[in-house]
């Protein structure tokens, strides 16, 4: 059974998880341009209800290929 967000969050103050532990500070994913252009490209050749599926897959947002689009 996962922990609690506040269990985590006690163990993260309390000294229990070290500030060198990988799993303490997450990462933000970092996109290639390559990728981007790829990604934005499938997205754009998808029929209507296949632009959904597109951002599943990928675990992105729409938000970001607005963003893209920008570029």
């Amino acid at each position: 059974m996962p922990l609690p967000t506040a269990a985590l969050d006690g163990r993260a103050h309390n000294g229990d998880v070290p500030d060198d532990d990988p799993a303490a500070r997450p990462q933000r994913r970092r996109f290639s341009t390559e990728y981007q252009a790829r990604i934005l490209a499938e997205y754009e050749a998808a029929p209507d209800g296949g632009k959904r599926s597109v951002l599943r897959r990928q675990g992105l947002y729409s938000s970001q290929i607005t963003e893209r689009r920008q570029v």
